[in-house]
């Protein structure tokens, strides 16, 4: 073991001892040992033998033979120094009463109340000012029913996970029950600790192992020893068996590499509430855990007896440097007090508490992808969903479509060392909005397992009012092979974020897409700000651009979501239905397909069917286009481009149209929009398309009972850089 600063070495009492009448050496005198509070009842000291870092303390027994010369030894004739432990056995201080005599048995002196500790420099209650590291001990807050026992059923379970309070889960094995119950404790009731809550557990036949688990997160390194320190673990719990007889339990300490969990407190106890103390009976080992950040962690368990009932409160867990400790007193911090050390729990679940982001479709989960569901990046910037352009570099293909997992937005590279980048501009009144705020920027991303690690970067730009956004496919900046976005338009900024770097993370590996709602693989940034008084009246265009670095081919990335909202909390966006989500991107674009179709698809399903009473040329047997209005779902950003498509044809600008004919079936023609219409009117919500007069569709003679009609499919453009 390590040095333990609860012995006490001294010689204030003399080390060399001497007759008091004559002052000659005290030789072959004995030296006593008593409890101070109990002068009559031996007390044992000790001495020390080892070497650095394992010392051990040898008790010297309760008399001490002085050497010919007067001076301390042990029984075996070696000079010692004497350690002195002035506590009792359940740790709280008992001092010496020591008695001096010659080898006549005449005594010299007495020492009282030695060595000088008390409650103020008692090193047991004032180790390094540490406290209890166990977040909400004695289950202030929980998810089960208050008053009401909780069942949890297995049915041939391997460590089945139940959520039981923050930070505390059930890991229960076997088949059976385990019943929980969280049970109110009165002042009168005079538990030892004074815990506001006991948890009662229950265990049924047949459930092998059930522990009560707290993970301490992001750090599989937690209390391990390093080449400087050594670290023990002390551990304390408040316990009541609820039957007769004696049960037991233990405290276990195990890092997220797995191995033979560490014990920490191992203890019986009967049916009266006691407190179970103890340490680790070596320092914890030094870790060689490689699971780091997510994917690293400690886990301190609770091990409850198979078939067994307990009550259990007041849970601690104490790291030591250097030395062992067997108890130290129970951290007895209030309610409110355990509620506010629960922010590593509630501060997490917060910041996911979604809320609306400024961004429109870049919850890919829900973009409609109005495009098509897949394709291949060009090293030219174009529209691959809405509102999402990308653009990769110059090494190997980059292949993107929906993910069948999540239905996020999904990379896939070919070539290696290189990079891509998706980008989204937003203007006018969404724009104000971020002006004087704070913003905050959250991604829910990650990759699949194979390749190396994919670094991601975040860039905010602000456009002044004379800034454009350019046209496709030139954007406002370059991208290099490492990932790094510069800006290049002019009239546009990047906006600084407070003194801070631009934000760059590597992705996490998961195995597949399966399951990864887990908070895991959010990346939150915030401290992006205009504060320039010029800026801030010059402030009309934003642009987000995320660029991704890979080094393998192979690589895959999947974007679930990216949000970008005012204050200093990063938060998933807002949810939204499929319907909302659209109808936000038919603000940029519109098209007359069903959802999953690209433009040009040859399908009638969703087409537009206008029943019109084609014009007939006087003097000729010619049939001319009609005038009709067209009403968007959804009012657009800006006058749109329009394109119209005919259900048979996949070649842009083209109308189909059916001629009622006498005396026979109804004659389809394919007409060129162009050459027979023209848009006029055109508004934000709805056009005008007028027919140009005495220009022949087709020559068949027309009967005027037989009303004709147009069918085709159009988009409406209004997205940016591209109108």
């Amino acid at each position: 073991m390590a040095l333990d600063e609860r012995y006490v070495v001294s010689s204030d009492i003399e080390q060399y001892y001497v007759n008091k009448d004559d002052g000659l050496p005290l030789s072959n005198g004995k030296v006593q040992f008593f409890r101070d509070s109990a002068r009559t009842v031996p007390k044992e000291v000790f001495q020390l033998s080892g070497s650095p870092p394992n010392y051990t303390y040898t008790s010297m027994g309760v008399e001490i033979t002085l050497s010919a010369v007067g001076t301390v030894q042990n029984s075996g004739g070696d000079n010692e120094v004497i350690y002195y432990f002035p506590y009792d056995s359940e740790g709280e201080l008992d001092l010496y009463f020591i008695r001096v005599f010659d080898e006549g048995g005449i005594e010299q002196f007495t020492r009282e109340a030695w060595p000088n500790v008390t409650n103020a420099n008692d090193p047991t209650k004032n180790q390094m000012g540490l406290n209890n590291q166990i977040s909400n001990p004695t289950f202030t807050n929980v998810f089960i029913n208050e008053g009401k026992t909780t069942v949890f059923t297995v049915t041939s379970g391997v460590n089945q996970v139940f959520e039981l309070a923050p930070n505390w889960d059930f890991v229960i094995s076997g088949t059976g029950t385990v019943t929980v119950q969280r049970i109110a404790i009165t002042g009168n009731d005079k538990v030892p600790t004074s815990p506001p809550y006991v948890l009662d557990v229950l265990t049924s036949v047949g459930i092998t192992t059930c522990y009560l688990r707290q993970r301490f997160p992001y750090n599989s390194g937690l209390w391990a020893s390093t080449v400087n320190d050594n670290i023990f673990l002390a551990g304390s719990l408040l316990v009541r068996n609820e039957v007769l007889g004696t049960t037991g339990i233990q405290m276990l300490y195990s890092p997220s590499s797995g191995g033979t969990p560490i014990v920490i407190v191992d203890g019986t106890f009967q049916s009266n509430y006691q407190v179970l103390s103890g340490s680790t009976e070596d320092p914890i080992p030094a870790s060689n855990d490689v699971n780091s950040g997510v994917d690293g962690y400690i886990d301190i368990y609770l091990s409850f007896t198979p078939s067994s009932h307990v009550r259990v409160s007041s849970i601690q867990v104490v790291p030591t440097q250097g030395e062992s400790i067997d108890l130290v007193h129970f951290d007895m911090d209030s309610s409110n007090r355990n509620e506010a050390f629960q922010g590593d729990y509630y501060i997490p679940r917060n910041n996911s508490k979604r809320i609306s982001s400024l961004l429109t479709g870049w919850d890919f989960t829900v973009n409609p992808f109005q495009f098509g569901l897949g394709g291949n990046l060009s090293t030219s910037a174009a529209y691959i969903v809405d509102q999402t352009i990308a653009a990769r570099g110059s090494t190997g293909n980059v292949a993107w479509s929906e993910n069948v997992s999540t239905h996020g937005l999904s990379f896939g590279t070919a070539g290696a060392n290189d990079a891509f980048y998706i980008l989204t501009y937003l203007t006018g009144e969404q724009v104000k909005e971020i002006v004087g705020s704070r913003l905050s920027v959250n991604v829910y991303a990650y990759k699949l397992i194979p390749g190396d690690n994919v670094s991601m970067r975040i860039y905010l730009y602000r456009g002044t009012l004379a800034s454009l956004v350019p046209v496709l496919p030139a954007t406002i900046g370059t991208l290099a092979a490492d990932g790094t976005f510069t800006l290049t338009a002019p009239n546009w900024t990047l906006i600084p974020r407070s003194g801070l770097d631009t934000p760059q993370v590597n992705l996490s590996s998961i195995a597949d897409s399966a399951g990864v709602d887990d908070g895991k693989n959010d990346y939150g940034f915030t401290g992006w700000e205009i504060t320039d008084a010029v800026q801030l009246s010059d402030t009309e265009k934003l642009a987000v651009v995320v660029t991704f670095h890979y080094p393998d081919a192979g690589t895959s990335i999947i974007i679930n979501s990216i949000s970008v909202t005012p204050g200093d909390i990063p938060t998933r966006p807002a949810l939204q239905t499929v319907d909302q989500a659209l109808r936000e991107c038919q603000y940029y674009y519109e098209k007359r397909y069903a959802p999953i179709l690209a433009p040009g698809t040859i399908t009638p399903a969703g087409d537009i069917i206008h029943n019109v009473p084609l014009l007939l040329d006087s003097g000729s047997d010619g049939v001319y286009a009609k005038t009709f209005s067209l009403i968007f779902k959804s009012v657009k950003r800006t006058v749109p481009a329009m394109t119209f498509y005919a259900p048979t044809s996949s070649t842009p600008g083209l109308f189909f149209v059916y001629v009622g004919r006498a005396g026979g079936p109804i004659n389809p023609v394919l007409a060129t929009f162009a050459t027979f219409w023209v848009v006029a009117n055109q508004g934000f919500q709805s056009i005008v398309i007028v027919g140009i007069s005495l220009v022949a569709i087709t020559s068949i003679a027309y009967d005027p009972a037989n009303q004709g009609y147009y069918e085709f499919h159009y988009v409406a453009d209004a997205r940016l850089g591209i109108v």
